[in-house]
Formats: C-alpha cells, structure tokens, sequence
C-alpha cells in the first residue's frame, strides 16, 4: 500500500505513494536463477499536474510538456484517482511522449518523469483545464525559476538601499 508499480517495457518502476514514507529511501533488487535484476537511478522528477472538479464526457484538458500538447479526453463518472490513472496510461503510450518521459498517478495527482537526459534548464510543464475539471501544475522548472525571481527580486531591493547608505555614510564622514 506504500508504493505504486508501473512498467514500461522491461522496466519496472517503483514509487512511493503519496503522503506515505519520505522519497529518499533506498529500493534494493534481487535477481533470482532466471531473471537478472538490475536497480537504475530513479527518473528525473518533471513535475505534477492536480485534478479538482467534475470530468465530462466530451470534454478535454491539456498538457504540454517541453513543446508538445496533449489532449486528456475526460470520462464522466471517473472519480478523481480514476482520471489521473487514465492520463498517465493514455501518456504513456502517445507519441512522443513515451519515448521521453513517463508518467504515473497518485490520487489525483498525475506525476511526470523525464526518462532520457534533461536539459541543465530542464523542462516545463504547463496545463489547460476544462469548463468542469481543474489542473494545478507544479513543476521543478518554473519552481526554481520562481526561486531564482525571488532571489534577484530581493537584490534588486536591497543593493540600491545598502549603495545609498554606503553614500551617506561617506558623505557624513566627509
């Protein structure tokens, strides 16, 4: 119950379920005398995309990743886990998506994996809701890029203000 399973492939990728252990323990694989198993290093971690609302049938939702959109078609009667899991599957297997990235669900939560090299810039998510079902993306990218914004923000404040009293200081000792 503490971990979810996909498979993409002869990979098969573990991840913790949400709100459960902290993400940073160890997973160890054993082969045994007809499967060789061989632990990887995890994908790199894109960002998320949450549901909130009513899914309707004839209704659809975007997401783009990197440069590409794709539609999520919406199922009326899915609850909020079950749309999240429908997207991750459809992603997993549209062009080219699943060339690049993986995704996978968790409640409400669709997560997104880069499977292949990222750029040092990384990549951004975006999402369009619908009339009825609401996207809220959190994204690795655009936080360190709020982060970073934040950052200049406050040296842009406070240099000004320490360059004047610098003056001042010099001017009163003058």
């Amino acid at each position: 119950q503490d971990y979810s399973a996909t498979a993409i492939g002869n990979v098969l990728a573990l991840y913790y379920v949400e709100g459960s252990i902290p993400n940073n323990l160890p997973f160890f694989v054993t082969s045994s005398v007809h499967l060789t198993l061989t632990a990887a290093a995890p994908p790199f971690f894109i960002g998320t995309v949450t549901l909130w609302g009513t899914p309707t049938t004839g209704e659809t939702a975007y997401l783009t990743v990197g440069t590409t959109q794709y539609p999520l078609a919406e199922t009326t009667g899915n609850t909020m886990a079950q749309q999240a899991g429908a997207w991750a599957a459809s992603l997993n297997t549209t062009p080219p998506f699943d060339a690049s990235y993986f995704a996978n669900s968790s409640g409400a939560v669709v997560n997104i994996f880069a499977t292949t090299a990222v750029s040092s810039a990384g990549t951004a998510i975006s999402a369009v809701s619908s009339a009825h079902l609401q996207l809220t993306v959190y994204s690795e990218l655009q936080n360190r890029i709020q982060f970073l914004q934040s950052i200049t923000d406050v040296v842009e404040d406070e240099i000004p203000a320490q360059a004047r009293w610098y003056l001042q200081s010099e001017h009163s000792q003058i």
